[in-house]
């Protein structure tokens, strides 16, 4: 019976280790496809100075409709009320940072130890306004096919793209997940769909995970 037992928690622990990221490396295309995915994420701006009373350098943020941009670069568009809090601290210092959260982290799956133990990524770097007219044209597709809605907003919006400095990756738990910094350029190398990996562990990873998301009808 023992050593049934342990026979069964070894393939557990190694079905675990095939199906977890354990490395920046690893964790790159899983971050790349949650920003893929994910439509509604948090923005964090700093507060700038006269912005509003009392509070000028504090940190800000609100949940913000975000779309990868097109064709998929891991640097996400954003479409901000140009009068609005947001853009104005924007205007003062473009410091950013967008976190996106995987969807089971608010639609927990049954083999789930919690919510922190699902993955989050928060993408820093500057927010920069998309001023030349073709790129705006293309943000401007990209974006309202996402999120049609949003070519009604009544208030005037320009389009921003977060131009990332820099990530940090959190899978969930550190006993079975990586949690750490993703260089730039691991994170920015990856093809649409996460298709530049170069090993059979990565493309298990992205495999597993899109099973996951797919599991509840979550993956686009």
């Amino acid at each position: 019976m023992q050593l049934k037992l342990i026979a069964v928690l070894f393939i557990q622990w190694f079905a675990l280790c095939l199906a977890n990221e354990h490395s920046p490396k690893e964790a790159a295309p899983l971050a790349r496809e949650i920003v893929r995915t994910v439509q509604v994420a948090e923005l964090a701006t700093k507060m700038g100075e006269g912005v509003h009373k009392g509070i000028d350098g504090f940190p800000f943020s609100t949940p913000e409709y975000v779309t990868d941009d097109c064709p998929s670069s891991g640097q996400p568009l954003l479409y901000l009320v140009t009068w609005g809090t947001h853009a104005r601290n924007v205007r003062a210092d473009a410091a950013a940072s967008v976190s996106f959260r995987h969807p089971n982290f608010t639609r927990l799956p049954p083999d789930s130890r919690g919510p922190l133990d699902e993955a989050r990524v928060s993408l820093i770097g500057h927010l920069k306004k998309i001023e030349d007219e073709d790129e705006v044209s293309n943000a401007r597709v990209c974006f309202f096919k996402a999120h049609p809605d949003a070519e009604d907003f009544p208030h005037h919006s320009a389009f921003y793209r977060l131009e990332v400095r820099d990530v940090r990756w959190i899978g969930g738990f550190g006993d079975h997940h990586f949690n750490g910094w993703i260089p730039k350029d691991v994170y920015l190398r990856l093809a649409q769909n996460a298709q530049l990996m170069d090993s059979n562990k990565d493309k298990n990873l992205v495999k597993q995970w899109k099973k996951r998301f797919a599991r509840d009808n979550l993956l686009g």
